[in-house]
């Protein structure tokens, strides 16, 4: 880095990876917009997207990471972002964000599909049944009260994740590439 006044002045060649990151979070933000629009504002005509929406959602926002782990060339050392912390690090501030929003999304999902959960954990049979019984966490009440704490669960979870989202974990995209100069 001889010869620049700023580390950030220096030309990075981006490659179809490091453009993938942008993409994933926009599909991450639109499929949450189209779940919290029913789940949060009850937008009736979004209903059968909600769900599928979420999953999708959380899907990506699994994957998200793995383009910028593998642009980095030693992707064995990111959990080290979390073992030693270092809060002047965007990258290792983006960590605890994205752990943060998939903790959102897979809460407000495993809501969303509990009761579906459960009625495969009792119906189904072998492993089946064991797969669905781990995923129902031991909890099998889905009664009218017990639903309806779950839909206020998951309204509460989806109006968190609006603005933790659109401002956390998508404003760490519009950082990072805003503090980079432009690239060709």
């Amino acid at each position: 880095m001889d010869g620049f006044a700023y580390p950030n002045e220096a030309q990075i060649g981006w490659t179809l990876i490091v453009v993938l990151y942008p993409f994933t979070t926009g599909l991450i933000a639109g499929a949450f917009i189209v779940s919290a629009l029913y789940y949060v504002f009850n937008v009736q005509s979004l209903k059968p997207l909600a769900r599928f929406s979420l999953v999708t959602a959380l899907a990506f926002v699994i994957v998200a990471p793995l383009p910028l782990l593998v642009h980095l060339g030693r992707p064995e050392r990111a959990f080290e972002i979390f073992v030693t912390p270092h809060f002047t690090s965007a990258m290792a501030v983006f960590g605890y964000i994205w752990i943060f929003y998939m903790a959102i999304l897979m809460i407000q999902t495993w809501l969303v599909f509990r009761k579906d959960i459960v009625t495969y954990a009792v119906t189904s049979t072998g492993i089946r049944r064991r797969i669905y019984a781990a995923m129902a966490l031991g909890v099998y009440d889905v009664s009218a009260k017990s639903q309806a704490i779950d839909r206020r669960l998951v309204k509460f979870l989806g109006a968190i994740g609006i603005p933790s989202g659109w401002i956390l974990f998508h404003g760490y995209s519009c950082f990072i590439f805003g503090s980079v100069k432009a690239n060709p």
